[in-house]
């Protein structure tokens, strides 16, 4: 009776741990411009995706953006996801010209930006740069 209490609470453990989902990284912010200042103060490493709800390109990139910052190599990256049609302030800042964009900060300084990247292996190795 002991060995199946044993094996019953290594078994919910295991349950629970799977439930709780493999989510090492803080989900997708919208982006704010205080968010973006701060994590750029300290350093961090920032991935801004300029996307568009209309766009389809846009559409693909979302489930692997969202995808690879939930992995445990990517548990320290803020992703920040700005709006194409509304952020034309930081649009006109960074020199965005199309929906689909994705830039890579390292603190404050750029390290990569893509457009129209729909390859989860492009996605990750531009990621990675920054970390």
């Amino acid at each position: 009776m002991k060995a199946f209490r044993v094996i019953r609470n290594v078994v919910v453990a295991s349950v629970v741990t799977l439930g709780s989902g493999v989510s090492w990284a803080a989900d997708w912010q919208p982006y704010t411009e205080a968010a973006f200042k701060d994590a750029k103060a300290k350093g961090q490493t920032v991935v801004v995706d300029f996307h568009a709800d209309w766009c389809s390109t846009c559409k693909k990139q979302k489930p692997i953006l969202e995808s690879l910052l939930k992995q445990k190599e990517f548990e320290n990256v803020i992703g920040l996801s700005a709006d194409y049609d509304k952020e034309k302030a930081l649009k006109k800042e960074l020199g965005i010209k199309k929906q689909s964009t994705v830039i890579v900060f390292k603190g404050a300084k750029e390290i990569n930006r893509s457009t129209g990247t729909t390859s989860e292996t492009e996605l990750r190795t531009q990621i990675a740069a920054g970390t």
